[in-house]
């Protein structure tokens, strides 16, 4: 493997939920049109968005 070549990591998905007693909790935002994790970003406009179906919704 060359330098420029990047390993790739496997998702952390226990970075994902958090536990609340004896249940599992969402720590992220579910996207209300596919469903899936949504990221929330802080640089520029502060806004949470899905990367499968391009929904943005922008935090006032």
């Amino acid at each position: 493997m060359s330098q420029s070549q990047k390993r790739k990591t496997g998702k952390k998905i226990h970075t994902y939920y958090d536990i609340s007693g004896e249940k599992l909790v969402r720590r992220l935002k579910k996207c209300p049109r596919c469903g899936v994790f949504m990221a929330f970003h802080k640089v520029n406009k502060t806004r949470w968005s899905c990367g499968k179906c391009s929904y943005t919704e922008y935090v006032s």
